[in-house]
């Protein structure tokens, strides 16, 4: 399986992405991703719309869609 960790401008641009995958792909549509500030008080939003998609076969992402692939991705499927 492959795991991909997907970020787009919008939720408009992953929908239209994400629409186009067969029933193969398990897809965990996330949203805006929140951390807390340095001052560890101040919750801030990162930029872009996240999902994650889990496929048996590579994925080719139109250029609205960028694959993170982070270190260590704040969630992961089990």
């Amino acid at each position: 399986m492959i795991d991909y960790y997907l970020r787009t401008s919008d939720p408009e641009a992953m929908y239209a992405a994400l629409s186009s995958l067969g029933d193969e792909v398990t897809i965990d549509d996330i949203g805006v991703l929140y951390r807390v500030a340095d001052d560890g008080e101040t919750v801030e939003a990162l930029p872009g719309y996240h999902a994650n998609v889990r496929s048996p076969d590579p994925i080719e992402w139109p250029d609205t869609i960028e694959n993170m692939n982070p270190e260590t991705p704040w969630r992961v499927f089990a």
